[in-house]
């Protein structure tokens, strides 16, 4: 469980980063930032628990595990076996987001920078 929290953290860091570095006002990119890490986080939320009543249980797991609070729920006691079968692949999809978000920031940065603004 302790990949699933260090991941979550830095994609929360990153997705504010890559926000700051794309919208000039500070307050906007904060409030983006926080939009967009609610609904990576909450809105498979309700993909998981609707699972086996409005969606099937396939589809429910492949639309939940890209919440690192649905994997990290599912770790406790009496957690989903199909949730948990995709564990490694949050991971991977997780710190692909994470290395794509600090390339991209990277890039816009260094374009900020070299016109000086």
């Amino acid at each position: 469980m302790v990949p699933v929290v260090l991941l979550a953290v830095l994609l929360c860091c990153l997705v504010g980063l890559t926000c700051s570095s794309f919208i000039a006002n500070t307050a906007r990119a904060t409030v983006a930032a926080c939009l967009i890490v609610a609904a990576v986080v909450l809105l498979p939320l309700f993909a998981w628990l609707a699972a086996g009543q409005q969606l099937s249980e396939s589809a429910a797991a492949h639309l939940a595990f890209t919440s690192p609070l649905v994997v990290a729920l599912n770790e406790l006691p009496g957690g989903w076996d199909a949730v948990r079968d995709l564990y490694s692949l949050h991971l991977w999809l997780i710190g692909a987001a994470c290395a794509a978000m600090l390339g991209v920031s990277w890039i816009r940065l260094n374009v900020l920078l070299r016109q000086g603004s």
